[in-house]
């Protein structure tokens, strides 16, 4: 939600843009958060993708004894950021239209 600072308002007063929608009121102290709906799929799938890629993992290295650089990029991409933000996918992004690019 976007704030403002009102004319004679104390700095640590916060006023927002907008008043609540009619039968709502605004909880500064304590809002409501959708963080813990949100931690369990993304949990969920992120095992879901490592067990994927780790059985192409096993499959090119183990059984067919092959491995291209797709599957680098595969393991590159699973690995988590080390700064919190998004740079192996943008990364991932880049070398997959690479390859697709040069017709790999």
């Amino acid at each position: 939600m976007i704030t403002f600072r009102a004319e004679g308002s104390s700095p640590d007063e916060i006023v927002p843009a907008s008043p609540p929608p009619p039968g709502l009121t605004s909880n500064w102290v304590d809002p409501e958060s959708i963080a813990s709906g949100l931690i369990v799929p993304n949990v969920v799938f992120m095992v879901l993708a490592i067990v994927a890629v780790a059985l192409r993992m096993y499959t090119r290295v183990c059984l067919i004894h092959n491995v291209g650089s797709d599957d680098c990029k595969f393991v590159l991409c699973s690995l988590p950021p080390s700064d919190g933000g998004c740079g192996w996918c943008v990364l991932c992004v880049v070398l997959w239209f690479a390859d697709v690019w040069c017709g790999n």
